[in-house]
């Protein structure tokens, strides 16, 4: 009986636990995606938008430079231009600054774009250095100013491709992350309902087995207070064996006064019966009489 109570148990538990770790591993894989999403690419976001940002002040400062402003210098320039490789660089490689910490960058695809970023900005920096040399004949509106121009839109161009793609990405992984956020809604709610099931059917099967009992129990009390009646009465007869002479004596008495009772009203309905015989007969014998006489 203990074995099979244990057995059912079981049954009811381990679908329950299976289920439960179900769940559990669905959110888990659900945290990581928003762990991704909120560590690695909304940090990755931003520092595409900080390589476009140095490379584009690197661009401001030095047309100023050209232009006669002497409170920048082309140190600033080039520590712009740094910067943002550095930024491009940690998207490869990982790294750290003041900002917080930049994760490798994964994506075979996008790692391919960024290497042409670094590219193109290098390609930028070699425009810069060059227009800087021969910056007596590369006034604004020169050859040599739209050449660069030209190198620094091809450079933005293909940051903002870096940056589109790693919206993309971002957006694929918040899709995904919202499909499993109600698949993992409907399990809750399935869950919920097997459990619910289980549960009610665990109730029930308790409750048949309470009444099982009770039965058993009514049973045995019953059989306990017929034995216990079966010992009194034995325990009667040994200890006043006299007393329950007397009573067997006086119920057999009063059973034959009974019965002398029922005798005597059977002898009355029997003369009763013989004489209404006796009478019907004589009327008989006389109206066969008066039938001869006739």
């Amino acid at each position: 009986m203990v074995k099979k109570s244990n057995n059912y148990r079981w049954k009811i538990l381990l679908p329950v636990i299976i289920s439960g770790l179900i769940v559990v591993l669905i959110l888990a894989y659900s945290y990581d995606i928003g762990i991704q999403m909120t560590y690695r690419y909304a940090p990755l976001v931003n520092t595409a938008m900080e390589i476009k940002l140095e490379a584009t002040s690197a661009h401001l400062w030095f047309e100023e430079i050209l232009s006669g402003d002497r409170q920048e210098d082309m140190e600033s320039v080039w520590q712009n231009i740094n910067d943002a490789d550095w930024y491009a660089k940690a998207m490869l490689e990982g790294g750290q600054n003041s900002e917080g910490i930049f994760l490798v960058l994964e994506d075979e695809e996008m790692r391919n774009d960024i290497i042409n970023v670094r590219k193109k900005l290098a390609e930028f920096r070699i425009a810069t250095q060059k227009r800087f040399e021969e910056k007596e004949t590369s006034a604004a509106g020169t050859d040599i100013d739209q050449k660069y121009d030209i190198i620094f839109k091809d450079f933005i161009q293909q940051a903002d491709i870096v940056e589109s793609r790693l919206q993309q990405l971002m957006i694929k992984d918040l899709q995904s992350f919202r499909i499993i956020q109600i698949s993992l809604i409907i399990m809750i709610i399935l869950f919920t309902i097997f459990v619910g099931i289980i549960l009610n059917r665990y109730e029930i099967r308790k409750f048949e087995n309470m009444d099982k009992l009770k039965v058993i129990n009514k049973l045995l009390s019953d059989e306990i207070t017929e034995h216990k009646q079966a010992e009194e009465e034995l325990k009667k007869h040994r200890e006043h064996p006299e007393e329950l002479v007397e009573e067997r004596i006086a119920e057999l008495n009063k059973l034959n006064e009974d019965l002398l009772e029922k005798n005597e009203e059977l002898e009355k309905y029997n003369d009763l019966f013989v004489g209404r015989e006796f009478r019907i007969k004589e009327l008989k014998n006389k109206i066969e009489e008066m039938e001869k006489d006739e």
